[in-house]
């Protein structure tokens, strides 16, 4: 699916709370052919919408060859390290540790 500002593909985040005892993931899908995506959990499906969405880098392309292609992370440093090696520009980066923070202060008031 092209990024709906610069008909480029894109790439989406998702963020999947921590439930039942695991980690809270941040989901990183490149080549994003749909909106949403569905987690398989046990006993249900969780359906996740992103919280971010940013062209692709000359880089990502590069490496995904047209597939979607997906990355998990389960820790922020990890997530801004893949940003970082991927050459995503630095306002990206910030618009991004944005998401970071409300999402974190949104779930520690649901807490």
């Amino acid at each position: 699916m092209l990024h709906p500002s610069t008909n480029k593909a894109c790439v989406r985040y998702y963020y999947l709370a921590p439930r039942n005892g695991n980690k809270a993931e941040i989901i990183k899908v490149l080549n994003s052919h749909r909106y949403t995506i569905d987690v398989p959990m046990w006993e249900e499906d969780v359906i996740l919408e992103p919280f971010y969405t940013r062209p692709m880098t000359v880089k990502e392309e590069h490496n995904c060859r047209g597939a979607e292609t997906w990355k998990l992370f389960s820790d922020w440093s990890k997530v801004c390290a893949d940003l970082l090696k991927n050459g995503v520009a630095e306002n990206e980066l910030k618009e991004l540790e944005n998401y970071r923070d409300n999402l974190l202060s949104s779930e520690n008031m649901v807490a």
